[in-house]
């Protein structure tokens, strides 16, 4: 694993470039990332594009030796562009369109900003794609992060678009969703909404089935978005391209084995110091990336086992780790002190750290020093189904977020803490190289994952799911009655779907033998001492290691006490 880091030349006078980048080459990184945040320094007017920055910081960074990761920075749109076409700015649930004055101010289905994006993006590739000292690309930032959907009329006219393509007649619909339900029913594309917030003395809702659709919808808006940015850099450049997706505690509304899909390698921006947490995204960004490695592009520089961190991001397949940031933020709406170095320039106890790191440990070429032997399926509209569940609007979006945080705070973290390597997989297909397959909180019936489970199980696998698997169809409706993988992978003959009731002292509801192989089914509030004891009755070894020997991870019983970033009070949380 070989570390660079988030250094800005366009905030700071050319005169301490010198310095700046002498700073960086000393501390062991061999590249820089920048240019994310600055459309408007680049192309300060419509028709007037400014260059002379970037030209002279890329190759200010080549004389110390130091390669540059060029961001495009369309997740930061000019004022200009904002003066001249008003309706690129996103409308809320709410009905009110944003102003300008914070970031990922934009709609992904606004003309005049997909344009616009279009331009920036293709005037900076055709400059930097083939210099020699550009050697990869992020698109955007944080795709979906503050801006997470638009309720614009733009949106509401491709969300119908979304709706006719997935349902082909508007009566095929309204047989589906059942919008006989409170007198819904629709006669015309046109007559579908968006799901605004409703405004009454009581909390209401939208239609379920038209939330998990609009949020499908708004996630394959993003991943288009960030497709056609790459679709024009691949024109102009060979170098790798990539994206810095944020992490599940602020919202998984981007499917991010969609966005990933053309991408040359994941990247993720991670923000946490619990050991459990950094291995799951570590895992999930290298499972969506192309090959056994993955990219860190932000990570805090003031964490505090900061040495640990990089040894366990090394061994879960980390090519390249990029730490956020090296200078503070003086002013602005992230100035605070969190980087490498002091307000004064002067270094931060960690610089030393991750310089001694740098000299001892890195090198090209990644690889998972655990053998990785469990499948955990990891599903988008089960996620989605239960986020729409959660639909009191007045719930902090980390209230809402129900499934991933089971998924990575009881499940994974159970499998971390077993020593066990984890893919987390989307597509499931190839389950039988694994030794057990976890399905937890599958919520949603999907039939290609149910003929993949059960050959799986048939086969000799052992799998875990819990008690409320395959509840829902995809329309996010209730299922009737229980789908064909009841009675041969747990037993169950009943009609009806088996009460989520376990025995006395025991989260385990049934366990059945099917063909060579074995299923487990777990309370779906299943804790994670249920979990521990099943794993190590299966896989009795001891928990993970770092590349030095030394034990990072938190211990089952230790109470952790979260601040607004859902990380423990150690850890640094820089709004990147």
């Amino acid at each position: 694993m070989q570390l660079g880091i988030s250094y800005y030349p366009e905030y700071y006078p050319p005169s301490l470039w010198d310095r700046h980048f002498q700073i960086v080459a000393d501390g062991g990184f061999k590249r820089v990332r920048f240019g994310e945040s600055s459309w408007a320094t680049f192309q300060p007017a419509k028709n007037e594009f400014r260059w002379e920055i970037l030209d002279s910081a890329i190759e200010k960074a080549a004389s110390f030796g130091i390669e540059v990761v060029l961001g495009t920075p369309t997740y930061v749109p000019p004022l200009w562009l904002v003066q001249e076409n008003p309706d690129v700015l996103p409308v809320g649930s709410d009905g009110r369109r944003t102003v300008f004055g914070a970031r990922q101010h934009r709609c992904f289905n606004a003309p005049a900003y997909v344009e616009a994006a279009d331009r920036i993006v293709g005037a900076m590739v055709q400059r930097y794609g083939r210099h020699p000292n550009v050697v990869a690309w992020q698109i955007d930032n944080e795709l979906g992060g503050e801006q997470k959907r638009c309720y614009c009329e733009h949106c509401i006219g491709q969300f119908q678009h979304f709706l006719q393509s997935r349902y082909v007649t508007i009566e095929e619909l309204n047989l589906r969703w059942n919008t006989a339900f409170w007198g819904q029913r629709y006669a015309r594309w046109e007559d579908v909404p968006v799901p605004m917030r409703l405004n009454a003395d009581l909390p209401m809702r939208h239609h379920p089935s038209l939330e998990l659709d609009f949020q499908r919808f708004s996630s394959d808006s993003i991943v288009r978005f960030c497709d056609r940015q790459f679709d024009i850099m691949r024109e102009h450049t060979d170098r790798p391209i990539t994206h810095n997706t944020d992490t599940f505690y602020w919202g998984d509304n981007v499917n991010v084995h969609h966005l990933f899909k053309k991408l040359d390698v994941a990247g993720m921006d991670i923000y946490s110091d619990r050991p459990f947490e950094i291995a799951f995204y570590s895992d999930l960004t290298r499972s969506v990336s192309k090959g056994e490695r993955f990219w860190m592009m932000e990570y805090s520089a003031m964490s505090s086992r900061l040495t640990e961190e990089l040894d366990l991001a090394a061994d879960h397949g980390c090519e390249w780790f990029y730490l956020f940031k090296m200078l503070p933020f003086t002013c602005g709406q992230e100035m605070d002190r969190n980087a490498l170095l002091k307000l004064s320039g002067t270094p931060q106890p960690n610089y030393h750290k991750v310089r001694a790191w740098a000299a001892e440990h890195s090198m090209p070429g990644v690889a998972c020093k655990a053998p990785t032997r469990v499948a955990l399926l990891y599903d988008f509209d089960s996620s989605w189904a239960y986020w729409v569940d959660q639909w009191r609007g007045d719930l902090p979006i980390p209230e809402r977020q129900v499934y991933p945080k089971y998924i990575i705070e009881i499940v994974y973290r159970a499998l971390f803490e077993a020593g066990l390597g984890v893919d987390i997989v989307f597509d499931p297909i190839d389950l039988e190289r694994y030794d057990l397959v976890v399905a937890a909180r599958q919520f949603v019936h999907k039939s290609q994952i149910e003929n993949a489970l059960t050959h799986y199980v048939h086969q000799g696998g052992r799998l875990i799911v819990t008690s409320d698997l395959f509840r829902r169809n995809e329309d996010n409706a209730w299922l009737e009655c229980v789908t064909p993988t009841y009675p041969t992978l747990i037993g169950w003959t009943g009609v009806d779907f088996p009460d989520d009731a376990a025995e006395a002292d025991s989260w385990q509801i049934l366990t059945h033998q099917y063909g060579k192989g074995k299923t487990i089914m777990l309370h779906r509030e299943a804790e994670i001492d249920a979990w521990q004891q099943i794993l190590q009755e299966w896989f009795p070894v001891s928990g993970p290691e770092t590349s030095q020997g030394n034990v990072l991870r938190h211990s089952s019983s230790e109470e952790v006490v979260y601040d607004q970033r859902g990380a423990a009070p150690r850890a640094t949380h820089a709004i990147a």
